[in-house]
């Protein structure tokens, strides 16, 4: 359940909306036109972040409203707005002594309302991607906010990624609608997570992060459907799926947050879709949601391997780590069938590989089918995720800062450069999956990145030349983490004049990536 975040503005449909996803037994009392109690008062005031007299007053109104639609339906029954994601409005008994219970009209779909179910892991996510409360307060910052992040427009002019999606002529009005009002409620839930977390609190910034990807990812994600000769629906599924790619990614789920992201699209688009016509549709979307995990592979081969020999432990057995051998190979490669399950959908493990996928929660690596109808969309997704991570100054910036002092193990490099040289790697290895209509465009970003580079390299001397006495070079008289080795306190207790070296390899970093964001807004 989501907490108040500020004092917000209360209306019957926030209201309605807030009950039917957290107190469904409170939206039945009211329809049956009982009071609510002061223990469901109290938590819907909180829930909504608003006060208890605005939400008397809207309950009113609700209350209101409810009557009104039970003297519109057949005499004897009384709907009270449920929508059930099969399409179905739930009617109960206008009087008590009604023995006919609950009914559902004619359009009811129960395979659709269990298939919702399942698409949305039981809706696991629904308190977290609440209906917004103020839609055009959150549409105007979504576009405010879009205004910031410079992108080469279809005229080849420098403008911002709102501009190319509102002018895009491939899209419809409908579409740039429907996509603008998905971008802004994920929006929303980043900031929301965001603000939970206290100032110096671990992982303070990391949604604000994963937002200002995906930002810059929607760009690359168009882009991609360009060149891919993408229909217009296609575009808007391959944007629709960027979007929740990343929306519930922490360092925690990091293996497995394309399969929350996947639960997420289905909890939101069923709002946006129509499911009854549209069920196909959002299945492929939420396919290539899934399917955007495999690149860049040797890394998530890497990461996969080393987290499920962490789980085995130093005494593993020998056939596990067999196991972990063969499913680092096939994540390594997840383009080539005969890594792949006979319909092609994801890797083809052996049972005893799905047991010790199963410690870290994996159970499948879905990858992208030529067979199945979302396949260019997905594949636009992959190559937009991997031009703004991997071919774009931003996207190096990225990788540079979680890298280096104070992360995790894998990532403890000597110099920022080797930080630099890891971006390179995942280029090359994310190219590896890329299709063929995005790699002109990934070398382009390439080439433009290596001359951002030269400009930050020549700017970063500048940096270290101002702080003078403040750099704590070495015996040597050169900067560790600049031009020498860095020392981490996993290599053994830092001396004095090491822990100040640790802190200034900090501040290398941050102007480095300063710098380096920077340069995302240069076109040449």
């Amino acid at each position: 359940m989501q907490g108040p975040i500020g004092r917000a503005r209360v209306t019957t449909d926030s209201v309605e909306s807030w009950l039917r996803t957290n107190d469904k037994a409170g939206l039945d009392k009211l329809a049956s036109g009982q009071a609510l109690d002061a223990k469901a008062l109290a938590g819907l005031a909180n829930g909504l972040g608003a006060s208890a007299t605005d939400v008397s007053q809207a309950i009113t109104q609700l209350e209101q409203k409810l009557a009104k639609e039970a003297k519109s339906e057949k005499a004897g029954f009384a709907s009270y707005g449920v929508r059930g994601f099969g399409g179905a409005t739930t009617f109960q008994g206008a009087k008590s002594e009604s023995a006919l219970g609950r009914f559902r009209f004619e359009g009811f779909n129960p395979r659709l309302d269990a298939k919702l179910d399942e698409l949305t892991g039981g809706h696991r996510l629904a308190a977290q991607f609440p209906v917004p409360l103020d839609k055009q307060k959150s549409l105007a910052a979504l576009k405010a906010d879009l205004r910031d992040v410079p992108v080469k427009l279809a005229n080849g002019q420098v403008g911002d990624v709102y501009t190319k999606l509102a002018t895009d002529k491939s899209l419809s009005k409908e579409q740039k609608a429907r996509i603008f009002s998905v971008l802004a409620e994920v929006r929303d839930n980043y900031l929301r997570l965001d603000d939970a977390i206290a100032p110096g609190e671990k992982n303070k910034g990391y949604q604000v992060v994963n937002w200002k990807h995906t930002r810059g990812e929607i760009d690359q994600v168009l882009e991609a459907a360009k060149l891919g000769k993408l229909t217009p629906t296609q575009t808007e599924d391959a944007l629709l799926a960027s979007i929740f790619s990343d929306a519930v990614k922490t360092p925690q789920n990091f293996i497995t947050h394309n399969i929350d992201g996947a639960y997420a699209a289905a909890e939101v688009l069923s709002r946006h879709l129509d499911p009854k016509k549209d069920l196909a549709r959002l299945e492929g979307i939420i396919g290539a949601v899934k399917e955007h995990q495999i690149g860049p592979p040797a890394f998530m081969s890497m990461i996969m391997t080393g987290m499920l020999k962490g789980k085995l432990g130093k005494e593993a057995a020998a056939a596990d780590l067999e196991n972990v051998a063969s499913i680092g190979k096939k994540v390594a490669n997840p383009l080539d069938p005969k890594n792949q399950t006979a319909d092609r959908s994801e890797l083809a493990f052996s049972p005893a590989e799905r047991a010790i996928l199963s410690k870290l929660g994996v159970e499948s690596w879905a990858v992208p089918n030529p067979k199945s109808a979302h396949h260019k969309a997905s594949r636009a997704v992959i190559d937009g995720d991997s031009l703004i991570n991997y071919a774009s100054p931003d996207g190096w910036a990225k990788i540079v800062a979680i890298r280096g002092p104070d992360t995790g193990p894998f990532f403890e490099d000597k110099v920022v450069f080797d930080s630099v040289g890891s971006a390179k790697k995942s280029y090359d290895d994310a190219y590896s999956v890329l299709s063929d209509a995005a790699k002109p465009l990934a070398r382009q970003g390439l080439a433009r990145t290596d001359k951002s580079l030269e400009r930050v390299r020549a700017k970063m001397e500048k940096f270290l030349e101002a702080k003078g006495k403040d750099v704590p070079y070495d015996d040597n008289g050169k900067v560790p983490f600049w031009n020498t080795p860095l020392k981490y306190p996993s290599q053994g207790e830092l001396s004095a004049k090491e822990k100040q070296q640790f802190e200034f390899a900090k501040q290398i970093r941050e102007e480095f990536v300063g710098l380096l964001r920077a340069e995302q807004g240069i076109y040449e």
